[in-house]
């Protein structure tokens, strides 16, 4: 196969060389990012941007595969200076938005939006007021429907594999695309991304663990 020429993405063969594996998993990952960029609904997004930006308080409440994606996002927004929260466990979760209010955002993400705890996460922030975002694939699953904004993350996994793969580069690209949108229209926060700060990072950053024992 010549340098430059990608196959379409396809599922995996036996007889699939590693380049062809390579080229394979290019053109998923390249599938995911140009599909989720598609599906972007401007005025959503700058709605995201906004609660993100002059929220009080910010939770990220995600599990499993999202994790990742989620642990990324709040550290980039740490880098702005906008602490944030991530969070795996519903009932930490919950006893933590006992502080919040219609000041604060809570972001949930579920590529698939069928993961009951997002749910349970994302129904305690409503009634208590508090601005939500779902993050996740599915505008018809709980999670789709019971948000106030939501932003759809698309991508097709190998169907030999259960594991996300393009499904985790789509939520990564969104969450890229809040961090230079915030950075963008705030120029005194860009500043701060630009300075590397190595200290702020961590010290706004704050990862809460499930733990188990």
């Amino acid at each position: 196969m010549g340098q430059g020429s990608y196959v379409a993405f396809d599922d995996l063969s036996p007889n699939d060389s590693m380049e062809v594996l390579s080229e394979k998993l290019i053109a998923l990952h390249i599938n995911a990012l140009q599909q989720t960029v598609q599906s972007i609904d401007p005025d959503s997004l700058n709605s995201v941007v906004e609660l993100l930006r002059g929220a009080r308080h910010r939770m990220i409440f995600a599990t499993a595969a999202s994790s990742t994606p989620a642990e990324d996002l709040a550290l980039k927004l740490a880098i702005l200076g906008l602490p944030t929260v991530v969070l795996d466990d519903a009932h930490k979760a919950v006893l933590t938005l006992r502080g919040f209010d219609s000041r604060d955002v809570v972001v949930g993400m579920t590529y698939t939006g069928t993961i009951r705890a997002v749910g349970v996460v994302l129904n305690e922030a409503r009634r208590l007021g508090v601005p939500t975002v779902g993050v996740t694939h599915d505008l018809g699953s709980y999670v789709g429907r019971s948000v106030d904004y939501v932003l759809r993350p698309m991508g097709r996994e190998l169907s030999q594999l259960t594991v996300g793969l393009s499904t985790r580069t789509a939520q990564l690209v969104l969450g890229d695309l809040i961090f230079l949108s915030i950075a963008h229209a705030n120029p005194d926060l860009a500043g701060l991304a630009a300075q590397g700060i190595p200290g702020r990072a961590s010290s706004t950053y704050l990862r809460v663990d499930s733990g188990r024992g």
